[in-house]
């Protein structure tokens, strides 16, 4: 491992992940997405393990892909990245132990597709979101299924919006839809 994904146990068979490039706000690398399989692949054969938490080192959980390494790599880099892409978001997404994302700070584009991938998301703080779906950005396969799974029906290709859950009268009320993320509630904007 290169040092830019930690583990630590801690009690009860609890495996911290820690994504460790804080400053560049852990922004995704192919380094990072092998380290972060030996570390999920290390947590699965271990037996002391129960589950595992995902989290991020410094103000944000991960800022997406290092756009400055695409730029510069080119499409050799690309060519790397693009599979590692795919294949830690499906060690994340497929673990055989629950994988818990405990969002510190901000989780946009490629860090919003990670936490996604996770079994569960806690949210301290920050945002959380996809601009790229916006912009029209081409999106990978493996990312693009995970977030379907993640958000549920109405997510993607059928022209349906993310269904708002009831806002009624609980905390946050009245302050936005809400998108159920397999078991989590993020405020979003709906226009």
């Amino acid at each position: 491992m290169t040092g830019t994904v930690l583990t630590d146990m801690v009690g009860d068979g609890v495996c911290i992940v820690t994504l460790n490039r804080p400053h560049r706000l852990n922004a995704i690398v192919p380094e990072l997405l092998e380290d972060l399989i030996a570390a999920l692949q290390a947590a699965d054969s271990d037996p002391s393990v129960c589950a595992v938490v995902l989290t991020g080192s410094g103000p944000s959980f991960s800022a997406g892909v290092d756009l400055k390494r695409i730029v510069e790599g080119g499409p050799r880099y690309v060519e790397r990245f693009l599979p590692a892409l795919s294949a830690a978001l499906l060690a994340v997404f497929d673990h055989a132990k629950p994988v818990v994302a405990a969002v510190n700070g901000h989780a946009l584009a490629g860090g919003c597709v990670l936490a996604a991938a996770c079994e569960m998301r806690l949210m301290s703080g920050g945002t959380i979101g996809l601009a790229e779906l916006a912009a029209g950005v081409p999106f990978p396969t493996v990312p693009l299924e995970v977030m379907r799974h993640a958000v549920g029906p109405g997510a993607g290709g059928d022209g349906a919006r993310p269904r708002p859950a009831d806002t009624g009268s609980g905390r946050g009320a009245g302050t936005g839809a809400i998108l159920t993320l397999k078991g989590c509630l993020i405020p979003t904007l709906l226009r």
